[in-house]
């Protein structure tokens, strides 16, 4: 059991470091904050545009794939999914959607037209994905593995030890995979100000 302590402290502290992306970077400044993307390892990338049209009150489109490129003018993106959403004069909203192949032709979109972003690193969904198998393990302990193990089959008692000593274990991943999975997830960054919302507004600085 000291061993399998031991393995659990290891990852909780050294797993954060393999989560670190050090390749060229775009920032976004909001007042005193600054926040650096790191346009090569993304998992997760997308951009949502909001407009208005004179056929239309309103549309949004959210195009989500591969960054190749971006600075304060423009972004260029190999799509994996467009997804539009509209809304005309008549109040009638029409939602379109078209999937892309793994190599399509880039497209791109001004920086001034973007509303949201929305971006995972490759790291960051890799640490998200450690943070969940050490849940289910953690889970699979406590309420499996624990009173199973703990049987003494022959007189048909518990041993109270060892069913504690998993119970402990299981405790243990829920320490490590909780923090890896809630300090992983996907960021949001509000580029315009909605009418009459609070949310912070970013700037592509870089």
């Amino acid at each position: 059991m000291k061993h399998v302590y031991l393995l659990l402290l290891f990852l909780g502290t050294f797993t954060p470091c393999f989560c670190q992306d050090e390749i060229g970077k775009i920032v976004l400044s909001s007042g005193d904050k600054t926040f650096s993307m790191f346009n090569k390892r993304m998992h997760h990338f997308e951009v949502t545009e909001d407009r208005k049209g004179d056929s239309m009150k309103f549309y949004t489109t959210s195009i989500k794939g591969a960054l190749i490129s971006a600075n304060s003018n423009l972004f260029k993106i190999i799509p994996t999914k467009i997804k539009t959403t509209r809304i005309g004069q008549d109040s009638v909203i029409k939602y379109f959607e078209t999937r892309y192949p793994k190599y399509s032709s880039p497209v791109s979109i001004r920086s001034s037209d973007i509303s949201l972003l929305t971006i995972q690193s490759k790291s960051a969904y890799r640490c998200q994905v450690a943070g969940a198998f050490f849940i289910i393990a953690g889970s699979l302990a406590v309420s499996l593995i624990a009173p199973l193990a703990c049987i003494d089959y022959r007189n048909g008692q518990m041993n109270s030890n060892v069913y504690y000593k998993f119970v402990a274990v299981g405790l243990g991943c829920f320490a490590v995979g909780l923090p890896l999975v809630y300090s992983s997830y996907e960021r949001k960054f509000n580029l315009k100000r909605s009418k009459g919302s609070k949310e912070k507004v970013w700037e592509i600085v870089k």
